[in-house]
């Protein structure tokens, strides 16, 4: 489903963009480091569990 069918602007939907790029952006050095202690696939599947 499209932003612009919930009614939110394009200004926002950029703003949405960015925050959720900036989330993994902060996100990937943590999950790295615990996929170096646990395993990549266990995290993997925490990931896709989460998704």
């Amino acid at each position: 489903m499209q932003t612009k069918d919930l009614g939110v602007s394009f200004k926002d939907t950029i703003l949405i963009y960015a925050a959720f790029n900036l989330l993994a952006a902060l996100i990937s050095y943590p999950s790295g480091h615990l996929s170096d202690k646990f395993g990549r696939k266990n995290i993997l599947l925490i990931s896709f569990v989460i998704f």
